[in-house]
């Protein structure tokens, strides 16, 4: 398979990217985009390519392999190719982050956080990319809850208290 090969040339960057499912429907210019930041990093199974306690300042891309994500010890999500770590955390700005450890030998494409966010607020293909993306995983994640959401809770967000416990979403 072609991810095997190094992934030294933009073009072999932007192919390996737009293989992957979250990227599907990009444009070749937010392909570009991301491809043009991303270099090519390959872990040993056990090697960290993040840690929990440190702010997010790469995101990977796993063309291959296996990676586990984590926080205050209990497992997230774990990806077996064809998706990210650190993206969340990324948009978010959270300067907890998460541990995401190599499960087997893992090839992924290494992107700088602030070349990503750039390329976010430059590019809404990209944009609506990412968020389809988490979207996938929030979807996911919940159903792996093991309870029920509360749907009368009311949430409050930011500092004026935006609330979303009467809206049906």
């Amino acid at each position: 398979m072609f991810v095997e090969a190094p992934l030294a040339g933009i073009r072999d960057r932007m192919l390996a990217i737009k293989a992957l499912p979250y990227f599907e429907g990009l444009g070749d210019e937010s392909l570009l985009q991301v491809a043009e930041h991303a270099r090519e990093r390959r872990f040993r199974a056990g090697e960290h390519l993040l840690e929990e306690g440190q702010p997010v300042d790469k995101i990977y891309i796993v063309i291959s392999g296996a990676v586990t994500t984590s926080r205050q010890g209990k497992t997230f999500l774990v990806v077996h190719g064809n998706g990210a770590v650190g993206v969340m955390s990324a948009l978010a700005d959270d300067h907890v982050g998460w541990k995401a450890v190599a499960d087997q030998g893992s090839l992924t494409l290494e992107i700088p956080v602030t070349a990503f966010l750039a390329a976010l607020r430059e590019d809404f293909g990209l944009l609506r990319g990412a968020l389809r993306a988490i979207s996938l995983i929030a979807l996911r994640a919940r159903g792996q809850l093991p309870v029920a959401p509360d749907p009368d809770r009311v949430v409050e967000l930011g500092e004026g208290g935006v609330q979303f416990g009467e809206l049906e979403l």
